[in-house]
């Protein structure tokens, strides 16, 4: 979804072999944050690389919370 936002603008096509339109498969914030890294770093190795570490850095975040929670 987060490809289609990317290259599209919209929220639809969640899964890659079919069109299959405006989807709420998903929440909306977790495709537009990968969208925006995307648009920021692009949608070859370098986004890949921002993607990965933005996954890395939310789970070190929510680690680092589960004492609090």
């Amino acid at each position: 979804m987060a490809h289609s936002l990317y290259d599209e603008g919209t929220f639809a096509n969640p899964f890659a072999s079919l069109d299959t339109d405006p989807s709420a498969h998903l929440a909306p914030v977790f495709p537009a944050f990968l969208a925006l890294l995307m648009k920021v770093f692009g949608d070859l190795s370098t986004g890949a690389y921002a993607i990965k570490l933005a996954a890395v850095l939310i789970l070190s975040l929510q680690l680092a919370l589960y004492p609090l929670f």
